[in-house]
C-alpha cells in the first residue's frame, strides 16, 4: 500500500500588526489580485480572501474578536505551503511590521491508493454513515501500523 503525505494548509499568526498595515495589504491586493473582503463575520473582525488564479490563494484574517484594546492586533495567514511564494510582497509588508510570527497549525493529508474492497466489509449491503466511520477507523488502524514514526519539524 503506497501512502503519500502532504501538507494541505499552513496557518501562521503575525502578532502586533497595526490596522494601517492591514489596510495597505488590502490596497495592494486590490491592485494586483482578485479580492473579497468580509467585515465582522466571525472570529476575526476582517477577512480578506485574495486569489492570484483559481487555484492560488491566500486568506488573511485580522483582529481577533478577543482583542478589544489597543491598535496592534493579530493577523492570521492561511494558505497552502506552495502559495506563500506567490504573495511575497504582501508577506514581506506584514512581516516588517509584526513583532513576531507564530506557527498555528497545518493540515496533513494522507493520500492512500486502495480500492473500496480493502476498506469496506463485503457483508455490508448498505453504506450508512456509521458503516463508513467504522470502515475508516479500521483503515486508519491498518495505515498507522504500516507507517514508521514521522517527526515533523517546522522552522
Amino acid at each position: 500500500m503506497e501512502i503519500e503525505v502532504s501538507i494541505d494548509k499552513f496557518v501562521i499568526d503575525y502578532k502586533d500588526v497595526p490596522h494601517s498595515t492591514f489596510l495597505r495589504v488590502y490596497m495592494v491586493g486590490m491592485q494586483k489580485y482578485k479580492v473579497k473582503m468580509k467585515i465582522y463575520s466571525g472570529t476575526y473582525s476582517y477577512e480578506l480572501h485574495i486569489w492570484k488564479s483559481d487555484d492560488v490563494y491566500i486568506h488573511i484574517y485580522f483582529k481577533n474578536f478577543r482583542e478589544t484594546e489597543g491598535h496592534l492586533h493579530t493577523l492570521r495567514i492561511e494558505t497552502r505551503p506552495e502559495h506563500y511564494s506567490h504573495f511575497r510582497e504582501i508577506l514581506e509588508m506584514i512581516g516588517k511590521r509584526a513583532s513576531r510570527v507564530e506557527f498555528v497549525s497545518c493540515d496533513v493529508a494522507y493520500d492512500i491508493q486502495t480500492g473500496l474492497e480493502n476498506i469496506f466489509d463485503r457483508k455490508l449491503d448498505k453504506l450508512t454513515i456509521g458503516n463508513v466511520a467504522v470502515a475508516l477507523k479500521r483503515l486508519f488502524k491498518r495505515i498507522v501500523k504500516s507507517i514508521p514514526l514521522i517527526a515533523w519539524v517546522v522552522t
